[in-house]
């Protein structure tokens, strides 16, 4: 469009009237009539012929003239605000004809046929409120007939106006365009706007709660976002940023969307001594703001949503410790292979998403898991097992106070526990007795704990390590570990939140403010924090050793520990029967297998020690070392006795094929679902088979329960 190239440069207007000013864009005919000393027929018109830019455009008035349109301007009693929002745009350019507000002199006399003084002077007298205004009172020595061939062959790009509260200018799409007010700035780049011009606006606004750092509204008055098509925005670095030398805090734009907050920050952000930019695919309130460089790691950190924050910090506050888990000493696979030992996990119930390791610690096996998830985890172990240790997360305040809710550390044997609680990047070290079968460890998350582990590591980011144990101890006045027995969260929130914003410098009151409420706001924490964790899961830990000091065919105490069948059973002796195949074997203390040859064989040996099924290729590498030599025979060992005080977390099976499950107390629960319900449980738990009706009646059954599928 010709002209339009220089539209973006037209100077702007200042619109702003002071108290006691009649603007001439607003005020009635009596009331102009009555503060100029004007007719009402003139008044009338002066109504009619807006709208104006200033007060001496009211020469264009008949009945004006210019000593009174000078008089009024100068008189100090007149003032122009735009007559709507946007201003008015009916005569912006659409097509090839010259712009009257940007047209070079050259322009206007090649392809208007005005005289080069007229249109000199014309250039002079811009800019213009309409078309309308290009009159001989305001272009000296233009026919009075050339206003209105003047409508029909140019156009008038809007001039640029400033007002108390807002900036407007016009952009055409056919070309870059650039608006500005103080320090803030919106940039649109050519094709951006799907129609051939509208207005671009920054309006002066108030910061969202609770921040309150420089803010303006952005906003083109046409279609243009289309989800892809970005605009550049620019706004002063907020002054508090100055009090942060050295700090890991840097400034960001905050841009309110509906329900939320998008964040621009790090890669995504242009920052120079005194504005931060970024690109931005919708406009609305812009902040500038103070938030710590580590929100803005994520994979795209461009348009970060508040609302997902919290799920990219859980994660990022994840595998903070490369080197665990770590394990008191490797599995040595040659110690296994001499002494017949096997260490093993099943998963009963859920998705394990942590690392883990096993190792050899004394006498006892030692599980290290590493905590993976963006939330807090609880490890309760069952029966013999038990904690032993747990390892640091990587961030000194959370540290300290998960060691003040686990207890203090100190010997196994002074500070064994079974529940333990470790927050993300910690590991935990659970120790099992050699003969172990199925130790359980029940693991799951506690949102309340998950929620204190988050604002611990967000808080402690602010502050140095020598200062945690100080700041911790401010928390706790707060009564911050009691939140895991249930007290208010917000009570306790908004007291820490009041006690450390008490002190330190504009910048850290900013970053933990704002964090703090993005926590506590409309976000749900459990679909932002426990995003890692579909369910709680048990893990059944097995340690079945004949320790080298210990003579072959002999445990460590005669039988197996949790109850794997009567005393006479000796650690490491089992049946293992092979998946998907009718091969069985009986496991021996030496860490060879021997083939079972017969029904009646596996018959006798079957009341002797209990059966592992399922067994695949690689679970019968490790559980026999030795491979398979020999062939099985019926022992002559004492036939089991089985109790409830002696035989817990197994399965017994009659031979009609009816199984129960014996839980940890010694009471029965038929296991549902035939064939299939059996297999699953037999994944794990050993089985004790051709149990007798009066074996079976000395359990007790689990009240209330009529059965259980596996699983449920």
């Amino acid at each position: 469009m010709a002209g339009t190239a220089a539209a973006a440069t037209i100077p702007e207007v200042g619109m702003v009237c002071a108290p006691r000013q009649t603007d001439v864009n607003h005020a009635d005919a009596g009331a102009i009539a009555g503060a100029f000393g004007l007719s009402r027929p003139v008044a009338d018109r002066v109504v009619t012929s807006r709208p104006y830019l200033r007060p001496h455009d009211l020469v264009v008035v008949p009945g004006v003239g210019e000593p009174k349109a000078a008089a009024i301007a100068s008189s100090g009693r007149a003032c122009a605000t735009p007559p709507s929002i946007p201003p008015p745009s009916a005569e912006a350019c659409k097509d090839d004809r010259p712009d009257l507000q940007s047209a070079t002199v050259n322009e206007l006399v090649d392809r208007l046929r005005l005289s080069r003084p007229v249109a000199e002077r014309l250039v002079s007298a811009r800019p213009f409120a309409s078309i309308s205004h290009v009159t001989p009172e305001r272009v000296a020595g233009l026919g009075r007939g050339r206003n209105e061939e003047l409508r029909s062959v140019a156009c008038l790009t809007p001039a640029p106006v400033r007002t108390e509260t807002a900036s407007f200018r016009w952009a055409y799409a056919s070309q870059k365009t650039t608006i500005t007010r103080h320090l803030a700035a919106l940039e649109t780049r050519r094709d951006v706007l799907d129609v051939p011009g509208a207005w671009l606006s920054i309006t002066d606004s108030a910061s969202p709660t609770p921040m309150n750092g420089p803010t303006s509204d952005f906003h083109i008055w046409g279609p243009w976002a289309d989800g892809t098509d970005t605009v550049g925005v620019t706004m002063p670095i907020d002054p508090d940023l100055s009090d942060v030398a050295g700090s890991e805090l840097a400034p960001v734009l905050i841009h309110e969307v509906p329900g939320d907050l998008e964040l621009f920050g790090g890669p995504s952000t242009t920052v120079n001594a005194s504005t931060v930019s970024a690109q931005l695919s919708s406009l609305s309130n812009v902040t500038s703001y103070l938030l710590p460089l580590r929100y803005f790691t994520v994979p795209d950190p461009a348009g970060l949503r508040a609302s997902t924050l919290l799920e990219e910090l859980a994660r990022g506050f994840t595998g903070t410790r490369a080197d665990q888990p770590s394990c008191a000493q490797s599995l040595d696979p040659a110690r296994a292979d001499t002494t017949g030992s096997f260490i093993d996990r099943d998963v009963l119930l859920g998705r394990v998403p942590t690392r883990w390791c096993a190792g050899i610690a004394g006498a006892n096996a030692r599980w290290t898991f590493a905590n993976d998830t963006g939330t807090v985890l609880s490890f309760n172990a069952q029966h013999v097992a038990h904690v032993v240790d747990t390892g640091p997360s990587g961030d000194a305040l959370t540290d300290i106070a998960f060691e003040v809710l686990n207890g203090t550390h100190g010997p196994p044997e002074q500070t064994a526990r079974a529940r333990v609680d470790i927050p993300p990047g910690g590991s935990v070290s659970i120790d099992v007795k050699p003969g172990t079968v199925d130790d359980e460890v029940l693991v799951a998350s506690n949102e309340y704990l998950a929620l204190n582990a988050f604002l611990l590591r967000s808080i402690g980011q602010f502050i140095p390590s020598s200062k945690a144990a100080d700041v911790w101890a401010v928390l706790n006045d707060c009564g911050w570990a009691q939140i895991a027995s249930g007290q208010s969260l917000f009570t306790t929130l908004n007291c820490a939140r009041d006690l450390l914003l008490a002190g330190g410098n504009e910048a850290f009151k900013k970053a933990v403010e704002f964090t703090l409420t993005i926590i506590s706001g409309g976000v749900t924490f459990e679909d932002a924090l426990l995003v890692d964790l579909s369910a709680p899961y048990d893990v059944l830990l097995t340690w079945l050793s004949v320790p080298s000091t210990v003579p072959p065919g002999q445990g460590s105490d005669g039988s197996i520990s949790g109850g794997s069948g009567g005393s006479s059973s000796r650690a490491g002796r089992m049946i293992l029967k092979r998946r998907n195949s009718v091969e069985s074997f009986v496991l021996r203390e030496d860490g060879t297998a021997r083939p079972i040859p017969d029904g009646g064989t596996y018959l006798c040996n079957a009341f002797v020690m209990p059966v592992r099924y399922g067994v695949d290729d690689a679970e019968f590498a490790a559980a026999a070392p030795g491979g398979v030599s020999g062939s099985a025979t019926c022992s002559d060992e004492p036939a089991r006795s089985l109790s409830p005080a002696s035989t817990r977390n197994h399965i017994l099976r009659l031979a009609s094929g009816e199984a129960w499950l014996v839980d940890t107390v010694g009471n029965r629960t038929r296991i549902l679902g035939g064939t299939e319900g059996f297999d699953c449980f037999a994944e794990r738990f050993l089985v004790w088979d051709f149990v007798t009706q009066d074996e079976l009646r000395r359990f007790p059954i689990q009240p209330g329960d009529v059965g259980t599928f596996c699983g449920g």
